[in-house]
């Protein structure tokens, strides 16, 4: 799986799936890691649009994080470790190394795509 913005950049090569769209669905995170991969990104998909609260409490690194609906970015903010806080509604929620969207001029409206890779 990776992660693609509408301009054809690829922000993610590695990323994990948390599928919250059944009970039976896994439930990766990054809590309690030192460090992820710079192209590695958390995908938490719902199977509805809510607000989605993102904590960082036992988080040890900087994330950004970027809430989507229907491949829209509807909000992003860079959380803090530990005491990192941030809302919006969303059906996907996107966590990624600290710098990657505005490395990768991401902005709201953007359209961003989970791809399965050919």
């Amino acid at each position: 799986m990776r992660i693609v913005h509408e301009s054809g950049q690829v922000l993610a090569r590695d990323v994990e799936v948390a599928d919250r769209t059944s009970i039976f669905g896994q439930h990766p995170s990054v809590m309690g890691r030192r460090s992820i991969p710079e192209a590695y990104a958390l995908a938490v998909r719902f199977d509805d649009q809510q607000p989605r609260t993102v904590r960082t409490p036992l988080v040890f690194m900087s994330l950004d994080v970027c809430w989507v609906c229907d491949g829209i970015v509807e909000a992003m903010t860079t959380l803090r470790p530990l005491v990192g806080h941030g809302s919006a509604v969303a059906d996907t929620v996107l966590e990624f190394p600290a710098g990657t969207l505005d490395d990768n001029g991401v902005t709201t409206d953007d359209r961003i795509e989970l791809r399965t890779p050919v």
